[in-house]
């Protein structure tokens, strides 16, 4: 994978070593829970060559068995306990974790994209002069296939109620604490 911030700009940031598992919605799906099991929810994937598995709910809690989906309102990311093929390159996904960190819940159409999450899967970089500015992405000996911006939030304050959810009263102080590793909970004034 390339990136830059102009085509002949641009610079090797990643090499996949195998393909990625990606398909499309064979069926339209709803928003679901936010942050919790989905029992009543079912994806439906197309996904040529694609292979999904099983996974013990601890895994799946562990991070197993994780994909995104392209929703109305940008990327959720979910995860299943349950894969069962019900017809040629065809599954079916349940169990279904909903509203991970980072993601958006929201229906989805029929045809939307979906990427397993695993190995195949790797991460690249942004540079610190990159944030914020668009970014050229090509696969190598392509054409540019998108343009980006990377917009960091881990230096913005958190929202009061984003530490209520650690289940005691947060000082004042605490709740303009910046996010990133460095966050400190530890209460303030209590």
């Amino acid at each position: 994978m390339l990136a830059g911030l102009a085509v002949d700009a641009m610079r090797e940031r990643v090499v996949p070593t195998r393909p990625a598992v990606i398909g499309r919605l064979v069926e339209a799906a709803t928003a679901g829970p936010v942050g919790r099991w989905d029992g009543a929810s079912v994806l439906r994937v197309y996904s040529p060559g694609g292979a999904f598995g099983n996974l013990p709910e601890a895994l799946v809690l562990g991070g197993g068995n994780a994909a995104l989906v392209e929703t109305d309102a940008g990327w959720e990311l979910i995860q299943f306990a349950c894969a069962e093929l019900v017809d040629v390159d065809t599954g079916e996904l349940s169990g279904l974790l909903r509203w991970q960190p980072g993601s958006v819940s929201a229906a989805a159409e029929t045809g939307a994209r979906m990427v397993l999450l695993y190995e195949a899967v790797v991460r690249t970089s942004v540079s610190p002069g990159e944030v914020g500015l668009d970014v050229d992405w090509r696969a190598a000996g392509g054409e540019v296939a998108a343009t980006l911006a990377f917009e960091n939030v881990a230096g913005l304050p958190l929202e009061r109620g984003a530490l209520a959810a650690f289940g005691r009263p947060v000082a004042v102080d605490t709740a303009r604490h910046r996010r990133g590793r460095e966050l400190d909970v530890s209460g303030g004034g209590e």
